[in-house]
């Protein structure tokens, strides 16, 4: 299985009383698809996973299955390995391309048992794996030399490397096989991480501006140097003001400023 090119890592649009807005969700998978990206993520940080209740993961994994042409991957991860497998199962049976596993956050596990969390998780599904490293968020770091232990597992295809440690992506991209795909979890790392031998990105900013996120990664990975360091540099304001406070704050507050359905973040963001 290749992952490449550029995800868009979605939003979850809330009514003014943070109920679930289907249809803007709806609205935002059909808009992403007619931008031309290569796969859309729910259910992940941006899409606000943590205060999703579970009758709306699977009206939000319906929602974006029905009204998407591109690959559905859906976040499935947890702080506790069987409530992970569970979620996992559950994008499986609803038809996801893939499943997009956090490190079980809080509990802060060694580097041994970050390993049996995910092939225990691995070792009970069937559905494409992608994992996904933010220890900024979850308090731990999923080192290169775990990662490589996991790729050698039959379906973990990919990780979402957020750890915005550009050395340590270095040596997992030099070590890791050839058919296990690093994706950049940080817009602005994008292009030294594609120099390093990356193949995509999964993207915050793309929520905004899809035709022109999904430009630069392509610049990218067709190494079009000159384009894509001036789509860099171009995108460097933007990125600091997204980032400045947790995310998805400030991009849910400029959807809602661009007329996309966005709306509020549920308390306690």
């Amino acid at each position: 299985m290749e992952c490449k090119g550029l995800y868009t890592a979605l939003v979850t649009p809330f009514n003014e009383d943070t109920t679930l807005d289907r249809e803007g969700l709806a609205a935002l998978v059909r808009q992403q698809c007619k931008a031309g990206v290569d796969a859309i993520v729910v259910l992940g940080t941006t899409g606000e996973s943590a205060t999703i209740e579970p009758d709306e993961r699977i009206a939000v994994i319906k929602i974006a299955l029905e009204n998407s042409t591109v690959p559905i991957w859906v976040g499935t991860g947890a702080n506790s390995t069987r409530k992970a497998i569970e979620q996992t199962l559950e994008a499986q049976r609803l038809g996801a391309a893939g499943a997009l596993i956090v490190s079980p956050y809080y509990n802060r596990p060694t580097q041994e048992g970050l390993y049996q969390h995910f092939k225990a998780i691995h070792d009970a599904t069937r559905i494409p794996i992608m994992l996904y490293n933010n220890p900024g968020r979850c308090g731990v770091n999923l080192l290169p030399e775990t990662v490589l232990r996991l790729a050698a597992l039959e379906r973990i295809y990919a990780i979402k490397e957020a750890s915005g440690n550009l050395s340590q992506m270095s040596e997992l991209l030099g070590k890791a096989p050839a058919n296990f795909a690093v994706l950049s979890g940080d817009d602005a790392m994008a292009l030294p991480a594609v120099i390093l031998g990356a193949s995509g990105l999964v993207s915050v900013l793309s929520n905004l501006h899809p035709e022109e996120v999904k430009a630069y990664v392509d610049h990218c990975l067709a190494h079009r140097i000159r384009e894509a360091r001036a789509a860099h540099h171009r995108w460097a304001p933007e990125l600091r003001a997204l980032f400045a406070e947790t995310n998805p704050i400030i991009v849910k507050r400029k959807m809602n400023l661009m007329g996309l359905p966005a709306g509020p973040c549920r308390a306690p963001l």
